[in-house]
């Protein structure tokens, strides 16, 4: 029998697999630096909470959860998305109950039974935030410019797309008029917006459909009928953004694919990755928690595919960090030393490779070189009688002797002067 990896999940190999860490690395990095703390939730949920959270009649819930009952005959789903499992562990452990406001980031596999296709698979991972404890504009802004900042430290050309779809209290009669309007051209829009137009018509603006792009032109939009509290709130957003020079478009189509979203919401666009331009989308969710039977808790949040980010970033994430070094050991005592030299590198935090399978000098010297490391060590007979050892500075190409006995000490110094 041969084994194959399941059609939309992927193998991350090296030397992939390492611009994927150094990518990671980076992203969680920008977001401690943001104020945000790490939270890791299970890749299983009960299926309820996602039908909750996200909606009976969406995609996700109808078509692309991956879904079984277990042995004991609970409805489980593997999580299709983040934020309802946040908000599940932020009730679910009454965090609520501190009156803090929440700050959270996080990073992990996502799964949704969709054709796979470029920046998107069937397992794909996610990095998100959301802040849950205001209702405060403020909020609005530090996510979306914590997401700006990260693309711009990553040299990605984004667009920001801006917009708000209100709160309760004004889309109830601004649901009535698009649904009056898509009355009038329903036999124009593809099958699923048909549906839509009557389970919850402002999801058709979500359409990638172009037809229906076309003849939704002349729709009512919806920023000419929220009410003032929402208005204000859009209109501080704007004024935060542009006070700190991040650059936006205000989208009135920008709806976001969810039910639970309010007010704000907004869209990071990229024409590197084709139609399926979106590489981070967000907003205000201020009725979820309570609709997953918490407390009244206004909440923000955004995710963005790592998929998609991967394609786009610049340059810089190309490059070979020169780093670390590479004991080079020539015999079966110059092992025993190299090993010991490699081990208090380690273990002091400096990256330290050594050889295997007693291979020669030079297709060692090919390898350290591949590894893209600061300095190599080459340990032989020669070196272990003159107790010194040629360290090679690859960068520069310069070699010298250093005595055996200092030789933890040196590379140290240098190392961390890199």
């Amino acid at each position: 029998m041969k084994f194959q990896r399941i059609k939309g999940c992927e193998d991350i190999l090296p030397p992939e697999s390492q611009k994927w860490w150094k990518l990671q690395k980076l992203i969680c990095k920008h977001f401690e630096n943001s104020g945000y703390f790490y939270i890791e939730t299970p890749y299983l949920e009960q299926t309820q909470l996602f039908v909750r959270s996200t909606g009976e009649n969406t995609d996700i819930v109808q078509k692309q959860m991956y879904s079984f009952v277990d042995k004991k005959g609970l409805n489980l789903t593997l999580r299709p998305e983040a934020t309802a499992s946040v908000v599940r562990a932020y009730i679910e452990n009454k965090i609520y109950g501190s009156k803090n406001i929440e700050k959270y980031f996080y990073f992990g596999p996502m799964f949704r039974y969709e054709k796979p296709q470029k920046g998107r698979q069937r397992q794909f991972f996610q990095y998100g935030l959301e802040i849950l404890g205001t209702p405060d504009p403020k909020a609005d802004a530090d996510i979306i410019s914590c997401i700006a900042g990260l693309y711009k430290k990553l040299g990605v050309v984004s667009l920001l797309k801006l917009n708000s779809i209100g709160c309760k209290k004004c889309r109830h009669s601004y649901d009535n008029k698009l649904s009056h309007f898509l009355a009038g051209i329903k036999s124009s829009l593809c099958v699923e917006c048909q549906m839509r137009a009557s389970k919850n018509p402002l999801r058709c603006f979500d359409c990638k459909n172009e037809n229906c792009t076309l003849v939704l032109t002349p729709a009512p939009i919806i920023l000419d009928e929220i009410c003032e509290t929402c208005r204000h709130d859009f209109e501080k957003v704007k004024t935060y953004l542009s006070q700190m020079r991040i650059s936006f478009e205000v989208d009135p189509t920008i709806v976001r694919g969810l039910d639970y979203y309010t007010k704000t919401a907004f869209e990071f666009v990229s024409a590197q990755i084709g139609a399926k331009d979106t590489l981070c989308g967000g907003g205000r969710y201020d009725n979820l928690v309570e609709f997953c039977d918490g407390p009244e808790t206004s909440a923000v949040g955004c995710a963005g595919g790592m998929e998609r980010l991967i394609l786009v970033v610049g340059p810089e994430l190309e490059k070979v960090d020169c780093r670390g070094v590479f004991f080079i050991t020539l015999g079966e005592e110059a092992d025993k030393v190299g090993m010991k030299f490699a081990y208090e590198m380690r273990m002091q935090g400096i990256l330290a490779h050594v050889s295997f399978d007693q291979k020669s000098l030079k297709s060692q010297m090919r390898l350290a070189n591949s590894l893209g490391v600061k300095f190599v060590c080459i340990i032989g007979e020669n070196e272990l009688k003159e107790a010194k050892v040629a360290v090679k500075n690859m960068s520069t190409g310069g070699q010298e002797k250093i005595k055996i006995n200092v030789l933890p000490k040196v590379l140290l110094e240098r190392l961390r002067n890199v």
